[in-house]
């Protein structure tokens, strides 16, 4: 789950969490601006512009890539979310959530993704 507001262009305010409602849910609240990394740990996250109606938040894990693409229209907003490895790696490095071992994954894909629109108040 994404929860993102972008003020006056350029400030970003980003809720994200995996598994979200989980005893085991992953949640994180990040504040940047478009075009300038964040680092957590050996992840940066990265918010840009990819056309007048669409924002894109980039994040580069140590072995792969997720972008997150969300295109505004009228009446509404598409979202995708694609991941790809990095040159040099043969999987992705994710540790399974409940017992902590690595899970050799080759190919991650994203289904069932939404988006929707909504106003809220930004402190």
């Amino acid at each position: 789950m994404l929860d993102l507001s972008v003020i006056d262009r350029s400030r970003v305010f980003d809720w994200n969490a995996r598994r979200p409602g989980q005893p085991n849910e992953r949640a994180r609240d990040l504040k940047g601006s478009i075009g300038t990394p964040i680092q957590i740990g050996a992840t940066f996250i990265l918010w840009r512009f990819g056309g007048p109606k669409t924002i894109v938040r980039e994040t580069s894990f140590p072995s792969f890539l997720e972008t997150i693409t969300i295109a505004f229209h009228r009446g509404g907003c598409d979202a995708s979310v694609a991941y790809r490895l990095k040159p040099g790696t043969t999987s992705v490095g994710i540790d399974n959530i409940e017992t902590g071992a690595s899970l050799p994954i080759t190919n991650l894909t994203a289904e069932n993704v939404h988006c929707s629109l909504g106003a809220s108040a930004v402190s």
